[in-house]
């Protein structure tokens, strides 16, 4: 019985996977996301790296300060399609279809194709996970290209900085399971594209606040930016004293995993 209960829940999560997938590449909101999460790094890193080897050609390498970050630091900006993208997928359950009228919307419709709800959200979580990763891979590779091409033998890619790789994915999956949670709990993408998009280019809570209060060491921006900066970035010399690299990982983690349980938790117990 056991078997046969396991067999049509793996089922059901297959069609679900397959359908959201689908849908998601059916969105234009997504496409937008994955444009603006692969064009943004790569625009600023041109203009970094440009400016960077201009001076270096003028007064030589001792000059170009940040070569450090090059081929990094510039990903984090794609921080803000991933939002867009995570947010998409989510809120156009939400919207009136061109064949829908008055109060009825898409989540119906797949409420009543799929059922089983923790098999739907388990997809879209998959969908947008693997976007995610695809993505920061594709965003690493042209960035290093990038960097490789403007900066030549100064570009610092030997040996590839795995660690602050994995810090970047756990920032972008952080902000795209984040960006679902806030987009489901209120049915819009306003709220998770302001506070995120805010948190990744503008204002960095954890960045600010690890000066005065060392609890702030638990928000995700100040775990991220233990395992992605440098010692040019804003209280690192704070951050490396109060965290390590393994528990700022486990931090990142924690944030991810109750961001897509809590996404899970609204999906399942709202009425369509």
């Amino acid at each position: 019985m056991s078997g046969a209960t396991g067999a049509l829940t793996a089922a059901a999560f297959g069609r679900s996977l397959k359908a959201e997938a689908l849908k998601a590449a059916g969105l234009p909101g997504v496409w937008l996301g994955a444009a603006l999460s692969l064009t943004l790094p790569v625009v600023v890193e041109y203009i970094n790296d440009h400016s960077m080897s201009s001076k270096a050609s003028a007064q030589g390498a001792g000059a170009s300060g940040g070569l450090s970050d090059a081929g990094i630091a510039s990903i984090v900006f794609g921080t803000t399609g991933i939002v867009v993208l995570a947010a998409c997928v989510m809120v156009s359950e939400y919207t009136c279809g061109p064949r829908t009228s008055g109060a009825s919307r898409q989540v119906a419709t797949t409420m009543l194709v799929a059922p089983r709800r923790g098999a739907c959200v388990a997809a879209k979580l998959v969908v947008v996970v693997g976007a995610a990763t695809a993505l920061l891979a594709l965003t690493t590779a042209v960035t290093f290209a990038v960097a490789r091409h403007e900066l030549c033998s100064w570009a610092p890619f030997s040996p590839i900085p795995w660690h602050r790789l994995a810090g970047l994915l756990a920032w972008w999956l952080f902000s795209a399971t984040a960006s679902m949670a806030l987009a489901v709990a209120t049915r819009s993408a306003l709220v998770s594209m302001t506070a995120l998009i805010a948190m990744s280019t503008a204002i960095a809570p954890g960045a600010l606040l690890i000066r005065s209060a060392d609890a702030a060491r638990f928000l995700p921006d100040a775990a991220m930016a233990r395992l992605v900066g440098g010692p040019e970035t804003l209280s690192y010399d704070r951050l490396t004293a109060l965290l390590s690299v393994p528990a700022a990982s486990a931090i990142c983690t924690a944030w991810v995993t109750g961001c897509m349980a809590a996404c899970c938790w609204v999906w399942m117990r709202r009425d369509a």
